[in-house]
This record gives structure tokens, C-alpha cells and sequence, in this order.
């Protein structure tokens, strides 16, 4: 893409030395490098307003030239990466990222939105559900997402979406519900093998050891039919059964349930075969 805009602004350049007398290039030249320098430093000035946090700034400097919002500063940052990158966003004035998201003339790539959702995710916002919603209008989808990490991060098979991991990690319950709604569910989240990880740590971290072919111990057996892991088996799964609303357990990756299969086979636990039967 770099190539080819690279072409094009040549071949404008060519065409203008072409048809061009020497005054005329001079004026030009001028004319234009007084406006480059007076719209970098306007770029600079929106992105030092946005690390200050001074909304009424951004608000004035954008209201004036809504095209600078897809520019990017001397630093090669666009407006809505400085939020996320050369602030404290967990700390953010949650209404400076809405006025940047606000304009009908935002134009991010694929790539720009799936990091800055990852920062919402991240931080919890209680209004990244409008994130979402622009972001579904300007065309991400479950199929970009995934391509993205891929592609960037090389993540793939039980790792290949880590919005999950920031979701479950960070206990967003409710923003998880959110996220599986807008995008109706993800055959890479890897629910499963958390789930399965988390129990199997569980279940180690009381003295218990769960082996290939070893028959459970009554102690072992006895504390999984015990209050203490019901209750922590249940919130886990949870998370789980609000995946399953939006999709088949049969319609999963393999790679994206081993670990919950495996320890499922190891405790014979009944509520979990259930899902696995399905």
C-alpha cells in the first residue's frame, strides 16, 4: 500500500515539474511548506491536548480541522493511538476517547481498531459498548480480529484471540456478555482451556494429583464433590455457558478445548461432561 501511494505522489510530482514553470514552482513550493509546517504543528498541538487530557482543547482543535483525526504526529501516531499509547489510559478521561471516535470522517485501519478495542477491553470501560458499535460500523469483524493477531503476533490455535485472556484475567464479566453479543461469538476464544487450566491449578493447589490412567484417590474424589470446588468450578463455568449461547460446543476448535477435555477425563466430573456430550 506504502508502494503504491508512493508511486502516486511521484507521479503527481512528475506531472506538476511537467506543466510547471520555474515561478510557479517556487510559489507552490512555499505556499506549500507553510501549510505542511502549520498542519504538523497543529497535529503536534492536538496530540500534546490529548496527553494533557484537556478536552475542551481537543474538542476546539478538532471542531475547526475534523480532518486531522486520521493525521499522525511527528511521532507517526494518529490521535486515538496518543490516548492509548502516550497516556494513562487506565486512568483516561473516558470522554476524550468518545470525542475522538466521534467524527463521521474517522477512517482507521483494521489493525488500529482491533489494538485500541483491546485497550478498552483492557481497562474495562463501561461504554465500550459504543466502542464496539463504531467499530462494527467501520467494518470489524470477528474475521479481521482474527487475522490481525495472526498475521502481527503470529498467535494462533488455543492462543489466537487474546481478548479473552484480558476479559477472564481481568474478571469482566459483564463486558464479556457485551463483547459476545456485538460480535456473536468466536470459535478462537479460548474459554475452554482456561476454564480447564484454572480447575486443573485448582485442584493441585489443595494436594491433589491428577495423572493419565491413575485411578483418583478417595481424598481426590471426596474433594470434588466438595462445597469449596463446586463453588469455584461454577463461577468458572459460568463464563462457559455464556459462550455456548452463541455457539455449538461441537463448533470449537479442538486446540480451543483440549485442556477443558483432558481434565474433565482425569475427574470423571458429570456436570462438566455434560457440555462434551452435547
Amino acid at each position: 500500500m506504502k508502494q503504491i501511494l508512493t508511486l502516486m505522489f511521484a507521479f503527481f510530482i512528475f506531472a506538476n515539474l511537467a506543466f510547471a514553470n520555474d515561478l510557479d514552482k517556487s510559489l507552490n513550493n512555499y505556499k506549500n511548506s507553510n501549510i505542511n509546517k502549520n498542519l504538523n504543528q497543529e497535529i503536534d498541538e492536538l496530540s500534546n491536548a490529548i496527553m494533557e487530557q484537556d478536552y475542551n482543547k481537543i474538542k476546539t482543535i478538532l471542531d475547526t480541522n475534523p480532518e486531522i483525526i486520521n493525521f499522525r504526529n511527528s511521532y507517526n501516531m494518529l490521535p486515538i493511538q496518543v490516548f492509548f499509547e502516550a497516556t494513562d489510559f487506565a486512568n483516561a478521561d473516558y470522554k476524550i476517547l468518545e470525542i475522538l471516535l466521534s467524527y463521521d470522517n474517522l477512517l482507521l485501519s483494521p489493525a488500529i481498531m482491533v489494538e485500541v478495542l483491546g485497550g478498552v477491553l483492557y481497562r474495562g470501560d463501561k461504554n465500550a459498548d459504543k466502542v464496539m458499535d463504531k467499530f462494527i460500523q467501520m467494518g470489524l469483524d470477528n474475521e479481521k480480529i482474527n487475522s490481525f493477531w495472526k498475521l502481527n503476533w503470529r498467535l494462533s490455535g488455543a492462543y489466537s484471540n487474546p481478548y479473552f485472556s484480558i476479559l477472564y484475567d481481568k474478571k469482566h464479566f459483564k463486558l464479556y456478555q457485551i463483547y459476545l453479543n456485538k460480535f456473536n461469538g468466536n470459535p478462537n476464544f479460548g474459554v475452554f482451556n482456561s476454564i480447564g487450566l484454572d480447575l486443573f491449578d485448582f485442584v493441585r493447589s489443595r494436594g491433589f494429583e491428577l495423572k493419565k490412567d491413575t485411578k483418583l484417590s478417595k481424598k481426590a474424589e471426596n474433594f470434588l464433590h466438595s462445597n469449596e470446588y463446586i463453588n469455584f468450578r461454577d463461577e468458572k463455568m459460568k463464563w462457559a455457558y455464556e459462550y455456548l449461547k452463541h455457539i455449538d460446543y461441537k463448533d470449537i476448535e479442538q486446540s480451543q478445548k483440549f485442556m477443558f477435555e483432558i481434565f474433565c477425563n482425569f475427574t470423571k466430573d458429570e456436570k462438566l461432561k455434560e457440555i462434551i456430550k452435547k
